[in-house]
């Protein structure tokens, strides 16, 4: 099994982990999110490119709403970090996401749970979604080191 399939175990493990989350939605505050969210009804596997480096990662989407989406991933992300995901659509096209973690936080059996915000979006037939290289660039000039202002 490739490092981009998903095992039944993994499944199970996410589906559990959803379970225990739907149980403090409401209680933990976390809650910010002014658009209407879409929950998923079972864990499925999607996988996420991490920019700059453009490497590819598991994720298990949770809820998705106009403005963003909520997922669960072995990886944390760090705030304001940004990676692409790309959501087929049955009429053929697909829609590819540039994303900006918006918090992150630990949950359980090395999973984390991750919020990010819908910052751009271009659509493409299937399969042939590219990420813009203004993504990519975005992405470099807000990892590079801030210089120091002028005294």
């Amino acid at each position: 099994m490739s490092d981009q399939e998903f095992s039944a175990q993994e499944l199970h493990q996410v589906d559990q982990i959803f379970k225990a989350l739907d149980q403090l939605r409401d209680a933990t505050g976390h809650e910010k999110r002014g658009a209407q969210r879409g929950i998923f009804a079972t864990a499925q596997g999607m996988i996420l490119t991490s920019l700059p480096a453009r490497t590819r990662h598991k994720m298990f989407p949770r809820d998705v709403s106009r403005s963003g989406i909520g997922f669960l991933s072995r990886r944390p992300f760090k705030p304001s970090e940004r990676f692409v995901i790309t959501l087929p659509h049955p009429s053929g096209i697909e829609r590819v996401l540039l994303c900006k973690t918006v918090f992150c936080r630990y949950t359980s059996k090395s999973m984390h749970e991750i919020g990010a915000m819908f910052e751009a979006t271009i659509t493409a037939p299937r399969g042939k979604g590219k990420i813009p290289i203004e993504w990519v660039e975005k992405s470099i000039s807000e990892l590079a080191p801030r210089k120091p202002a002028a005294a």
